[in-house]
């Protein structure tokens, strides 16, 4: 008989890779998605490559190749924020 711990922590670890696998398949799926809709383009903070990326009201979002805010990994940010 398995202890009742042991059986949880089995269960959360089974869990665990399971959101794992399906954020591996998400990030896949908005890698493929931004290079058909994206505009390739260079970031002019940090010169590293992006893909824009127009929402509905015409508005441009930065992302890396790899589906991630631009935002969040450009190390000058803060200096495209909105004062």
């Amino acid at each position: 008989m398995i202890p009742p711990e042991e059986e949880t922590g089995s269960v959360l670890a089974t869990g665990i890779a399971d959101m794992y696998q399906k954020l591996k398949q998400a990030r896949a799926i908005t890698t493929a998605l931004l290079k058909r809709v994206g505009t390739p383009g260079q970031c002019k903070g940090c010169q590293r490559p992006i893909v824009w990326v127009r929402d509905a009201n015409d508005h441009g979002a930065p992302y890396d190749a790899d589906g991630v805010s631009h935002f969040a990994t450009c190390p000058k940010a803060e200096e495209f924020r909105k004062r």
